[in-house]
C-alpha cells in the first residue's frame, strides 16, 4: 500500500520529469555544437587546388552528346511529343560552358561559367537566377565536400547537384551533374572533363 501511495507522490513525479526534461536540454544543446563543428571544418588545400580557371578538356560538340545522352535517358519513358519538349527544356537549361573560374575561400566561392556567375557563403543558400529564364529564380548552396565543390540547385521543377572534383595533381577535374525532376522517368545524368588553364 505504502509502495502504491509512494509511486504517486507528485514530488517524485516532478523530480523524474525534471531529470528527465535536463537530459533532453542536454541532448538537444550538444547535437548544435557538433553540427556546427562539421559545418565550419574547411579544407584549405582542396580550395586552393579547385582556385583557378579550367578548360573543357573536349570539344564543345564530344560534350553536349554526352549531355544529350543522359538527357535521352531522362526522357525515355514519357509520352511522345512530351518526351522531345522536355529534352528541349532541359538542353536550354543545361548550357555548356568552355570555361570555370573558380575562386574558393572560406568566407565566399564564385563559380563563373560562360552563361552565369555563382557566389554565395559556403553553406549558406542564395537566390539566384535559372539558366534560360529570364523571371524564374532557384536556390543555390556551394560547399566544400568529399574532395570536391558541391552545388545544389533547387527550383520548383526539381533539383540539381553539381560537384566539381579535382585530381590528386590539380591538373584536371570533373563535372559531375545529376538533374531529379518527379515529371521525368529517370535523372540525367552526365560527366564532363575539365584541365586547368593556368
Amino acid at each position: 500500500m505504502s509502495n502504491t501511495h509512494a509511486s504517486r507522490d507528485p514530488r517524485r513525479f516532478i523530480g523524474t520529469a525534471s531529470a528527465v526534461a535536463f537530459v533532453c536540454l542536454v541532448l538537444l544543446a550538444a547535437w548544435p555544437r557538433s553540427a556546427e563543428t562539421q559545418a565550419a571544418a574547411w579544407d584549405a588545400t582542396l580550395a586552393t587546388t579547385l582556385t583557378g580557371t579550367w578548360t573543357l578538356a573536349v570539344s564543345p560538340g564530344a560534350a553536349q552528346t554526352v549531355i544529350d545522352a543522359g538527357i535521352a535517358t531522362a526522357v525515355a519513358g514519357l509520352p511522345p511529343l512530351i518526351d522531345s519538349v522536355a529534352a528541349g527544356q532541359l538542353r536550354d537549361r543545361t548550357p555548356i560552358s568552355p570555361r570555370i573560374v573558380l575562386s574558393v575561400t572560406e568566407a565566399r566561392i564564385e563559380a563563373r561559367f560562360v552563361h552565369a556567375t555563382f557566389t554565395s557563403i559556403p553553406g549558406m543558400p542564395a537566390r539566384v537566377p535559372v539558366p534560360g529564364s529570364s523571371d524564374e529564380t532557384m536556390e543555390m548552396v556551394q560547399l566544400l565536400r568529399d574532395g570536391g565543390l558541391e552545388q545544389i540547385f533547387t527550383s520548383d521543377g526539381g533539383r540539381r547537384w553539381s560537384t566539381l572534383t579535382p585530381t590528386a595533381d590539380g591538373t584536371r577535374l570533373s563535372l559531375n551533374a545529376v538533374i531529379h525532376s518527379d515529371r521525368l522517368s529517370a535523372d540525367v545524368r552526365f560527366r564532363l572533363p575539365y584541365r586547368r588553364a593556368d
